[in-house]
């Protein structure tokens, strides 16, 4: 049984991915690959080999933005999106423990 003072395994280990994480680059985002035609009428595309493009999806402001990702960035990239999905993970432990704390001890006034 979770209380303040005795943080639950989960949520310990999930603050060590925190602490280890807390200089890694991360990017709140996912990657997108496009094929398309460029327009130019004597280009392969036109024969169906079409230009293949990566993208990285981003809220910019409320709004989506697709920013293109040279082929030496992609693996850079796609790591940033693992760092995100991994910090979100050990947020939603400490999150869920910091729940099962409130519940139990919600008529206490020093809950954390």
């Amino acid at each position: 049984m979770p209380n303040s003072k005795v943080p639950s395994p989960a949520r310990a280990s999930a603050k060590a991915i925190l602490r280890q994480m807390a200089d890694m680059p991360f990017i709140i985002g996912s990657l997108v690959t496009s094929a398309r035609t460029c327009g130019n009428k004597g280009c392969r595309c036109f024969q169906g080999d079409k230009h293949i493009n990566t993208y990285l999806a981003v809220n910019v402001e409320g709004k989506r933005a697709m920013l293109c990702v040279p082929k030496e960035h992609i693996d850079f990239v796609q790591q940033c999106i693992k760092n995100h999905k991994r910090l979100q993970e050990a947020l939603s432990l400490i999150s869920r423990d910091c729940l099962d704390v409130f519940v139990i001890n919600k008529k206490g006034t020093n809950l954390f």
